[in-house]
């Protein structure tokens, strides 16, 4: 994860004369994440022992795959980079290196890496989407985020109800599973084509994912933008729909097309408000 602000060096300069490989405490990457300035923090253990357990701003970079993925995910070779691994061993140490082969200008290896970091008393963050899901949570409580149970989704479904469902999951996804008389609009592309979507401003609409994220990010991002009509989120998702007995619709291929030209000018105007 990379949080914007100006730049600033490392004041801290506790070099490994042996290794010649400069380290940051814990204490001192705690400060220097909370500080205002834009830093990097790099996970570079393989397998899964990232999903194990992680500081929470880091990112993923296993030590294999540096030289394929870094310079997308840190395009700037002047921004602050701390390297983080079990022990601040020698995966670590290698890392440091293969960075600043790169041309990084300003790497660091937390001194004792994960292991140091727990004994310091700081949290790890568990699993692969753990910030994603906490920031749905937070939007949903924040905002009142309104929302539908898969119960009284079929309610509304059996009785033909007008509505829409809107599956803000990749396509590959909704390929796979999806709430019946669902339509694809995968989240990043909800509010581009959201409004020839929906023609009518009295129909609900329904949002949904797998689970709750993004069905919560998407409705609220609506709502944020002004969109006109009544807005839900499906609670839990396709996996309330199954775990209450319904059967999924699968292999469907209805999407939400491109928006015509009244449309865009009307998603470029809400976007405005978000």
């Amino acid at each position: 994860m990379t949080v914007l602000a100006p730049q600033k060096t490392f004041t801290a300069d506790n070099n490994s004369e042996a290794l010649n490989i400069r380290t940051l405490s814990p204490a001192d990457l705690r400060a220097a994440v909370l500080d205002a300035d834009e830093i990097s923090v790099v996970d570079v253990r393989e397998g899964s022992r990232y999903a194990s357990g992680h500081i929470s701003v880091a990112i993923e970079l296993p030590l294999s795959e540096i030289e394929l993925r870094v310079q997308p995910l840190l395009p700037r070779p002047t921004v602050r980079i701390v390297v983080t691994d079990d022990t601040g061993g020698e995966l670590g140490e290698r890392a440091v290196r293969k960075l600043l082969e790169i041309g990084y200008s300003d790497v660091r290896l937390l001194a004792g890496g994960i292991d140091a970091w727990r004994a310091a008393g700081y949290e790890l963050i568990t699993g692969l989407n753990s910030l994603s899901k906490a920031l749905g949570e937070f939007v949903e409580r924040k905002y009142h985020t309104p929302k539908i149970s898969a119960e009284e989704l079929r309610r509304k479904i059996d009785a033909r109800e007008d509505i829409v469902i809107l599956d803000t999951r990749p396509l590959d996804e909704f390929h796979h599973i999806s709430i019946p008389g669902g339509v694809a609009a995968p989240g990043a592309e909800l509010l581009y084509r959201v409004f020839d979507a929906v023609p009518s401003p009295e129909t609900p609409v329904v949002i949904n994912c797998a689970g709750r994220t993004r069905a919560i990010i998407g409705a609220q991002a609506l709502r944020n933008a002004g969109f006109p009509n009544p807005i839900v989120s499906l609670e839990n998702g396709t996996a309330a729909w199954l775990l209450a007995g319904y059967e999924p619709g699968r292999n469907e291929t209805a999407k939400v097309g491109a928006p015509s030209v009244e449309g865009l000018a009307r998603a470029r105007e809400a976007a405005q408000t978000v």
